[in-house]
Formats: C-alpha cells, structure tokens, sequence
C-alpha cells in the first residue's frame, strides 16, 4: 500500500486508494468497467468529488473525458490488455512471465496514477462536506454521459458504491479527516 501511495501525491490518488481498497467497491468499479466499457477513474472521480460536496457537470465529464480520454486509450487500456493477456497466457507459471507480469502492473499502475493527477488539474475539486446525494447524481451522470441506460446491473453497482462511499464518509467524519482543507 505504501508503494502505491508513493506514486502520486494528489488528494484524488489517496482517496482512490482508500476507497477502491474495499473489495466491494473494486469488484463493482471492475464489473462496470468490463460489462459497461465505464472508466474506473472515471467513476472514482465522481465519488471523489462528491467525497468534497462537489457536483460534476456534463461540461465537467466532457473535460475530463477530453483531457484523459487519450491517456486511457494509448496507455492504461493498452498496458490492462498486456497484463490480463499475461495472466491468461500458457506460460504464465514461468517465473519470467510473472516477473514480466509484475512490471507491467507497476507501469499500469503507474499509468493510472498519471491519469488521475491529469483529472485532477483539469476539473480541479476544492474542500467541502461529503454528500451522497452528489454521489448518486455523479454517478448517474457519468451513465448518461457515456451513452448508458440504467439498467438494473447498472443501479445495484452504483448503488453498492454509493453505499461504500457513504460508510467511507461517516468513517472519515468520526475520525475527523472529513473535508479537510488542504
């Protein structure tokens, strides 16, 4: 966890990490990124900015797909196929495969922590109260804005995540780290 806290110093990272360390919510952000074609990043980012009271527009998902799109295409997607192709391969039990494996991993990682700073300075979040409503509303955004009829797959995976970010946000307003100003 240490090592992945390192690759990047953005308040989105940190709160990726916190959040997307919950088995439901990666099983989710996964499902939806794999059945959907949605952007996991993409999704955190609605949670992150509803984790600061703060409501994304149409015009804030048109930038932010704008300015990341491109990464996400060339980089992340392509590196994601490598390493899923590397772990499904005949060899993937050869130590050089999975050392191989490993490294493409850190590149993707890597790649996704880029990804989020560029997110982060193009739609810039500032302080404010977690709000679920703004959650839901992100969320239901994002769907709309990347062509998707809500579907019932669609309402129980935002629903599960707007359920992770809710307990993630009580949990962080009785331990006091909610809406810090940074």
């Amino acid at each position: 966890m240490r090592r992945l806290a390192q690759l990047s110093a953005s308040r989105f990272w940190a709160f990726s990490l916190e959040i997307y360390g919950d088995s439901a919510v990666a099983d989710a952000c996964i499902a939806l990124q794999d059945r959907h074609g949605l952007d996991v990043n993409m999704l955190l980012f609605a949670l992150f900015a509803a984790s600061r009271g703060t409501s994304l527009s149409s015009a804030d998902l048109e930038h932010l797909d704008r300015a990341a799109g491109p990464w996400r295409r060339n980089v992340v997607r392509p590196l994601r196929r490598v390493r899923r192709w590397l772990k499904d391969e005949p060899h993937a039990a050869d130590d050089a495969v999975t050392r191989l494996r490993g490294s493409v991993l850190d590149r993707e990682l890597e790649s996704e922590a880029y990804q989020q700073e560029l997110m982060e300075r193009t739609v810039p979040i500032g302080a404010g109260a977690a709000d679920v409503r703004a959650a839901q509303d992100n969320l239901a955004r994002y769907a709309e804005f990347a062509g998707l009829a809500v579907d019932d797959e669609l309402r129980d995976r935002f629903a599960t995540l707007v359920e992770r970010f809710s307990a993630c946000a009580a949990t962080a307003a009785t331990s006091g780290t909610a809406a810090r100003k940074d």
